[in-house]
């Protein structure tokens, strides 16, 4: 498995506008790619990360040259929230454990 990290600034007065998207637009995305185990999204202060699980890193790079993944990409980058520069990051997972239950 392996994880990958987006992180970003945004303007933290329209951060109700980022939670609505990510929850409109990115979960839907995310449910649609083959290969995706699933995403979280997370804040501090002006930080917003979203990180995702995938089966392989040919699956992220599937996703990544996706139109539907693209065409999210668009649709986030021309809502202003956004701060100038994002950065993403590629990681195994080397250890996990599910929640009780």
């Amino acid at each position: 498995m392996f994880t990958r990290i987006w992180r970003t600034e945004f303007d933290t007065a329209r951060q109700d506008e980022l939670q609505r998207f990510a929850e409109d637009f990115s979960a839907s995305m995310f449910r649609q790619l083959p290969g995706c185990l699933g995403y979280l999204h997370a804040i501090a202060g002006s930080t917003w990360i979203t990180q995702t699980f995938w089966e392989s890193e040919q699956h992220i790079r599937d996703a990544e040259a996706s139109a539907v993944y693209r065409d999210v990409v668009s649709r986030i980058l021309a809502t202003g929230f956004l701060g100038d520069q994002q950065s993403t990051e590629v990681f195994e997972v080397t250890g996990y454990a599910a929640p009780p239950g």
